[in-house]
């Protein structure tokens, strides 16, 4: 289980009935316990990686799934500030029978400071830079 984040322009919302047109609304990512901040990139738009982002975030409104408003240096931290962790390979994690079988049916790998991240078989998540992973929309 997640939180999923999002920029909207300023005044994306419908006045009315609060809606906000997707096409107004773009996916920052995703932040999962224990796993690097899934980030989506968009070279397109001119993110193509956290400076994109923080270009991005001086103006508009930053929200996460549930619509709480979250600031530049919330959504900064969020990304940047990850819990890392020792991870003792030799107990098997809750649920698995082995670290290996956790990596394998997660694709995914451990990073220096023992966050999961994706292995790169998962075609829409590239290169991990820290505490996040590039990834192309639609992941989620």
């Amino acid at each position: 289980m997640g939180t999923n984040y999002y920029w909207q322009a300023d005044a994306a919302a419908c006045e009315t009935c609060g809606h906000v047109d997707e096409s107004e609304r773009l996916h920052i990512g995703k932040s999962s316990a224990g796993w690097t901040f899934a980030l989506c990139v968009y070279p397109e738009k001119g993110i193509d990686g956290l400076a994109g982002w923080e270009t991005r975030w001086t103006s508009g409104t930053i929200v996460d799934e549930d619509g709480d408003t979250i600031t530049p240096a919330e959504m900064r931290e969020r990304i940047a500030d990850r819990t890392t962790r020792e991870v003792d390979q030799s107990i098997a994690p809750h649920g698995y029978s082995s670290w290996t079988e956790l990596l394998q049916r997660n694709h995914a790998r451990l990073t220096p400071d023992g966050l999961l991240t994706g292995d790169g078989s998962y075609s829409r998540c590239g290169e991990t830079i820290g505490t996040y992973q590039l990834c192309t929309p639609g992941f989620s």
